[in-house]
Protein backbone atom coordinates (compact mmCIF):
# COMPACT_ATOMS: atom_id res chain seq x y z
CA UNK A 1 0.00 0.00 0.00
CA UNK A 2 1.45 3.55 -1.08
CA UNK A 3 0.52 6.72 0.44
CA UNK A 4 0.00 8.15 -3.34
CA UNK A 5 -2.48 5.30 -4.02
CA UNK A 6 -4.59 6.05 -0.52
CA UNK A 7 -4.51 9.31 -0.77
CA UNK A 8 -6.31 9.24 -4.65
CA UNK A 9 -8.34 6.18 -3.87
CA UNK A 10 -9.47 7.96 -0.24
CA UNK A 11 -10.33 11.52 -1.54
CA UNK A 12 -12.39 9.82 -4.60
CA UNK A 13 -14.58 7.42 -2.80
CA UNK A 14 -14.44 8.65 1.28
CA UNK A 15 -16.98 11.44 1.05
CA UNK A 16 -19.60 9.19 -1.07
CA UNK A 17 -18.89 6.18 0.85
CA UNK A 18 -19.49 7.31 3.79
CA UNK A 19 -22.81 9.54 2.92
CA UNK A 20 -23.98 6.39 1.41
CA UNK A 21 -23.54 3.92 4.49
CA UNK A 22 -24.75 6.33 6.63
CA UNK A 23 -27.64 7.60 4.73
CA UNK A 24 -28.83 4.08 4.30
CA UNK A 25 -28.39 3.16 7.66
CA UNK A 26 -30.51 5.79 8.98
CA UNK A 27 -33.22 5.74 6.50
CA UNK A 28 -33.44 1.69 7.41
CA UNK A 29 -33.68 2.48 10.92
CA UNK A 30 -36.62 5.04 10.53
CA UNK A 31 -39.05 2.65 8.38
CA UNK A 32 -37.73 -0.56 10.46
CA UNK A 33 -39.69 1.80 12.98
CA UNK A 34 -42.66 2.59 11.08
CA UNK A 35 -43.26 0.09 8.35
CA UNK A 36 -42.24 -3.12 9.89
CA UNK A 37 -46.32 -4.17 9.96
CA UNK A 38 -46.12 -3.79 6.59
CA UNK A 39 -42.94 -5.41 5.78
CA UNK A 40 -42.89 -8.93 4.32
CA UNK A 41 -40.39 -11.96 6.16
CA UNK A 42 -38.69 -11.77 2.58
CA UNK A 43 -37.96 -7.93 2.84
CA UNK A 44 -37.00 -8.24 6.56
CA UNK A 45 -34.38 -10.88 5.84
CA UNK A 46 -33.18 -8.97 2.39
CA UNK A 47 -32.89 -5.71 4.85
CA UNK A 48 -30.85 -7.48 7.72
CA UNK A 49 -28.96 -9.63 5.24
CA UNK A 50 -27.84 -6.31 3.61
CA UNK A 51 -26.92 -4.68 6.63
CA UNK A 52 -24.79 -7.51 7.80
CA UNK A 53 -22.66 -6.89 4.50
CA UNK A 54 -22.43 -3.47 5.17
CA UNK A 55 -21.46 -4.17 8.70
CA UNK A 56 -18.56 -7.05 7.48
CA UNK A 57 -17.18 -3.96 5.02
CA UNK A 58 -16.70 -1.56 8.02
CA UNK A 59 -15.13 -4.08 9.81
CA UNK A 60 -12.85 -5.58 6.81
CA UNK A 61 -12.07 -1.15 6.72
CA UNK A 62 -11.19 -0.82 10.38
CA UNK A 63 -9.34 -4.23 10.34
CA UNK A 64 -7.03 -3.13 7.23
CA UNK A 65 -6.44 -0.03 9.01
CA UNK A 66 -5.17 -1.45 12.20
CA UNK A 67 -3.26 -4.32 10.67
CA UNK A 68 -1.41 -1.64 8.76
CA UNK A 69 -0.90 0.62 12.14
CA UNK A 70 -3.37 3.64 10.23
CA UNK A 71 -0.13 4.52 8.35
CA UNK A 72 -3.01 6.61 5.98
CA UNK A 73 -6.52 8.24 6.96
CA UNK A 74 -8.97 5.61 8.17
CA UNK A 75 -11.43 7.02 5.31
CA UNK A 76 -9.07 5.89 2.92
CA UNK A 77 -9.02 2.32 3.91
CA UNK A 78 -12.63 2.47 3.19
CA UNK A 79 -11.70 3.98 -0.51
CA UNK A 80 -9.43 1.16 -1.29
CA UNK A 81 -11.65 -1.56 0.34
CA UNK A 82 -13.93 -0.09 -2.47
CA UNK A 83 -11.69 -0.83 -5.19
CA UNK A 84 -11.59 -4.86 -4.80
CA UNK A 85 -14.88 -7.59 -4.23
CA UNK A 86 -15.58 -5.63 -0.72
CA UNK A 87 -16.50 -2.69 -3.13
CA UNK A 88 -19.33 -4.82 -5.39
CA UNK A 89 -20.77 -6.40 -2.13
CA UNK A 90 -21.22 -2.87 -0.61
CA UNK A 91 -22.88 -1.63 -3.65
CA UNK A 92 -25.39 -4.87 -4.06
CA UNK A 93 -26.03 -4.70 0.25
CA UNK A 94 -27.13 -1.14 -0.36
CA UNK A 95 -29.58 -1.52 -3.36
CA UNK A 96 -30.62 -4.62 -2.01
CA UNK A 97 -31.85 -2.14 1.24
CA UNK A 98 -33.00 0.35 -1.16
CA UNK A 99 -35.17 -1.61 -3.10
CA UNK A 100 -36.63 -3.58 -0.19
CA UNK A 101 -37.61 0.57 1.06
CA UNK A 102 -38.92 1.70 -1.77
CA UNK A 103 -41.15 -2.00 -2.10
CA UNK A 104 -42.41 -0.79 1.23
CA UNK A 105 -43.18 2.71 0.72
CA UNK A 106 -45.23 1.76 -2.50
CA UNK A 107 -47.31 -0.90 -0.61
CA UNK A 108 -48.20 1.97 2.22
CA UNK A 109 -49.64 4.10 -0.63
CA UNK A 110 -51.69 1.30 -2.19
CA UNK A 111 -53.11 0.36 1.20
CA UNK A 112 -53.30 4.42 2.14
CA UNK A 113 -55.81 4.58 -1.54
CA UNK A 114 -53.02 6.33 -3.39
CA UNK A 115 -51.49 5.52 -7.04
CA UNK A 116 -48.98 3.28 -6.13
CA UNK A 117 -46.18 4.44 -8.37
CA UNK A 118 -46.68 8.79 -8.47
CA UNK A 119 -45.72 10.99 -11.19
CA UNK A 120 -42.27 11.64 -8.80
CA UNK A 121 -41.37 8.16 -9.57
CA UNK A 122 -42.17 8.00 -13.14
CA UNK A 123 -39.87 11.16 -13.39
CA UNK A 124 -37.14 9.93 -11.54
CA UNK A 125 -37.33 6.57 -13.86
CA UNK A 126 -36.93 9.53 -16.54
CA UNK A 127 -33.90 11.28 -15.05
CA UNK A 128 -31.77 8.04 -14.84
CA UNK A 129 -31.34 7.73 -18.21
CA UNK A 130 -29.29 11.08 -18.40
CA UNK A 131 -25.91 10.17 -16.90
CA UNK A 132 -25.71 7.58 -19.89
CA UNK A 133 -27.16 10.48 -22.47
CA UNK A 134 -24.33 12.25 -20.69
CA UNK A 135 -21.77 9.67 -21.32
CA UNK A 136 -22.10 9.80 -25.21
CA UNK A 137 -22.69 13.29 -25.73
CA UNK A 138 -19.42 13.62 -23.99
CA UNK A 139 -17.92 10.80 -26.16
CA UNK A 140 -19.08 12.45 -29.38
CA UNK A 141 -17.91 16.00 -27.81
CA UNK A 142 -14.23 14.27 -27.85
CA UNK A 143 -14.85 13.18 -31.31
CA UNK A 144 -13.16 16.44 -32.40
CA UNK A 145 -11.62 17.62 -29.23
CA UNK A 146 -9.92 14.87 -28.64
CA UNK A 147 -9.98 12.46 -25.53
CA UNK A 148 -6.91 13.31 -23.33
CA UNK A 149 -5.37 10.00 -21.33
CA UNK A 150 -2.13 9.39 -19.55
CA UNK A 151 0.30 10.62 -22.24
CA UNK A 152 -1.80 9.95 -25.51
CA UNK A 153 -4.79 12.22 -27.24
CA UNK A 154 -7.24 10.54 -29.52
CA UNK A 155 -9.55 11.50 -32.27
CA UNK A 156 -12.29 10.58 -33.91
CA UNK A 157 -13.92 7.49 -33.33
CA UNK A 158 -11.04 6.38 -31.73
CA UNK A 159 -12.02 9.05 -28.76
CA UNK A 160 -15.37 8.37 -28.69
CA UNK A 161 -14.14 4.84 -27.93
CA UNK A 162 -11.96 5.79 -25.46
CA UNK A 163 -14.16 7.89 -23.49
CA UNK A 164 -17.02 6.53 -23.56
CA UNK A 165 -15.28 3.02 -21.92
CA UNK A 166 -12.58 5.09 -19.62
CA UNK A 167 -15.59 8.23 -18.34
CA UNK A 168 -18.38 4.64 -18.16
CA UNK A 169 -15.87 2.81 -16.28
CA UNK A 170 -15.50 5.92 -13.83
CA UNK A 171 -19.29 5.65 -13.25
CA UNK A 172 -19.63 2.08 -12.87
CA UNK A 173 -17.29 2.49 -9.57
CA UNK A 174 -19.01 5.68 -8.12
CA UNK A 175 -21.31 3.77 -9.01
CA UNK A 176 -23.63 5.99 -10.99
CA UNK A 177 -24.68 3.53 -13.75
CA UNK A 178 -25.31 0.42 -10.52
CA UNK A 179 -27.75 2.73 -9.22
CA UNK A 180 -29.45 3.66 -12.42
CA UNK A 181 -29.85 0.63 -13.86
CA UNK A 182 -31.35 -1.14 -10.95
CA UNK A 183 -33.84 2.01 -10.12
CA UNK A 184 -34.76 1.41 -14.31
CA UNK A 185 -35.55 -2.37 -14.27
CA UNK A 186 -36.63 -2.05 -10.32
CA UNK A 187 -39.16 0.71 -11.60
CA UNK A 188 -40.48 -1.36 -15.08
CA UNK A 189 -40.95 -4.46 -12.99
CA UNK A 190 -43.05 -2.53 -9.81
CA UNK A 191 -45.06 -0.22 -13.16
CA UNK A 192 -46.03 -3.92 -14.91
CA UNK A 193 -46.91 -5.51 -11.09
CA UNK A 194 -49.39 -2.11 -10.67
CA UNK A 195 -50.88 -2.38 -13.65
CA UNK A 196 -51.90 -6.15 -13.64
CA UNK A 197 -52.95 -5.23 -10.13
CA UNK A 198 -55.24 -2.62 -11.36
CA UNK A 199 -56.42 -4.92 -14.39
CA UNK A 200 -57.53 -7.42 -11.90
CA UNK A 201 -59.41 -5.03 -9.80
CA UNK A 202 -61.34 -3.89 -12.48
CA UNK A 203 -62.87 -7.34 -13.60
Amino acid sequence: MTDVTAEVTGDIFKIPLFCGIMGITEEVQRHLGKGCDVMKKAEKIILYTGAGGITAYIVRCIADAVMDRFRVPLPDYFGLAYMSPWGALIVVCVLAQIGVLISVLLRRRREDGKKEISMGYTVSFFCSFIPFVLLVAYSAYCMKAGFNFLWSVSYGWEAFGDAFMIMGFVFIIIPVFPFCVFWQVFYIVRRIKARKRLKAERS
